[in-house]
């Protein structure tokens, strides 16, 4: 039975005030760390698609332009693109070696803010290069350098 100081939860009604004022900070408190972390990942969001503007061989500084084009593609795209930069033979080959090989553990790739170094897997790449190869065929474009590269990569692939 309930008296003049209890409510229907079995709390006094200063127990009930103390319960929310209570519910309330600590709501408050993880509503504000929960804006706060959100703000921080996306600094740290923003500093990584910054740093994942990639080249296999050689550092080339980029433009604000070119880099908010670059930032939003996928990485095996850049390494397709930077592959395609690099004049076709062994030099090239050596550069898809480099693309599909991991860092090892805890080893420092000398990523700096405006480049940073990432590899990806042979299926992937070719996956990317097939598509590439299909849209230049689409628009009439040659694709005979992307077929060179695309044998390279099939070749990853069946190791």
């Amino acid at each position: 039975m309930l008296d003049e100081t209890t409510t229907e939860t079995g709390l006094t009604t200063a127990q009930g005030e103390e319960l929310r004022r209570r519910w309330g900070a600590m709501a408050s408190a993880l509503a504000t760390t929960g804006e706060s972390n959100a703000a921080k990942q996306s600094a740290l969001n923003e500093t990584s698609r910054r740093n994942a503007i990639t080249e296999i061989a050689g550092r080339a500084k980029i433009g604000a332009k070119e880099f908010e084009s670059l930032k939003s593609v996928a990485p095996e795209r850049r390494i397709a693109e930077v592959l395609l930069t690099i004049p076709r033979g062994a030099e090239r080959a050596a550069a898809v070696e480099d693309a599909l090989t991991p860092p090892a553990d805890g080893e420092d790739l000398g990523g700096d803010e405006e480049n940073e170094d990432v590899f990806t897997t042979a299926p992937r790449l070719l996956n990317v290069l097939e598509g590439m190869a299909r849209e230049r065929r689409t628009d009439g474009e040659d694709d005979s350098e992307l077929c060179e590269l695309i044998e390279i990569v099939e070749r990853k692939c069946d190791v």
